[in-house]
């Protein structure tokens, strides 16, 4: 069908049965995602699938980076996610997990009796990423910024804060100089926001030094900011 706008421009418009999607600026952090080999890494250190029919951890991790990304706020916005079949067409994934079976994934990459496995390994997804990041840029010195910032929660197993609101305090820890952020914590709401600085920075440090930069020897010079 033919549409002349203004009497001057002629738009041709088609029927077309190939999937389409209006989230087409996603692709080029879903190719970044793919040149950093994100869910390669992701499959080498998290936890294979109990069983030969369950999703392997890649397609989890993918799916949960790319609903955060598009702005999702619950697991439930997942099955927004499903109807974009253009866009996973695009992301080379034929399938989104429904909300209870990712809950059950998160739930089991964190539980302290399987020693947080999954949780080990993203760091170390988080680690090899950030080395490859850092090894590119020419900055001879980092800054490192801390955040504890406090996450309210109506969940039964989360403890009040010093704000006198349930939730959760997680710790990130960041280079100011390149704003990547190189580590995370997840604690407890009523952990002190000025706890664990120190473990922090060790890790930081370590992880300055394995790409070769320069590291201040006398102590954590974070800038701590105020918990929102």
């Amino acid at each position: 069908m033919d549409m002349v706008n203004g009497g001057q421009v002629r738009i041709k418009l088609e029927r077309t049965d190939e999937a389409l999607t209006g989230q087409g600026g996603f692709l080029a952090f879903g190719e970044y995602l793919k040149g950093m080999k994100v869910r390669e890494r992701v499959e080498e250190h998290l936890p294979e699938p109990e069983s030969n029919r369950g999703f392997s951890p890649g397609v989890f991790v993918q799916s949960l980076i790319t609903l955060l990304t598009l702005g999702g706020q619950t697991l439930s916005d997942l099955r927004e996610l499903e109807r974009e079949k253009g866009l996973l067409a695009l992301l080379g994934q034929t399938v989104i997990p429904d909300e209870d079976t990712v809950g059950q994934w998160l739930r089991r990459m964190g539980d302290p009796e399987k020693e947080q496995k999954g949780l080990v390994g993203l760091g170390k997804v988080r680690d090899e990423v950030n080395r490859e990041i850092l090894s590119r840029d020419r900055v001879k010195d980092y800054t490192l910024d801390l955040d504890a910032s406090f996450v309210e929660s109506d969940k039964e197993s989360a403890r009040y804060s010093y704000l006198n609101e349930k939730g959760y305090m997680p710790m990130m820890g960041a280079f100011y100089e390149t704003e990547v952020f190189v580590d995370d914590e997840f604690r407890e709401g009523n952990v002190s926001p000025q706890a664990g600085h120190v473990a922090v920075y060790r890790r930081s440090q370590a992880l300055a030094k394995s790409v070769g930069r320069r590291w201040p020897e006398c102590g954590p010079t974070a800038r701590p900011t105020t918990p929102n």
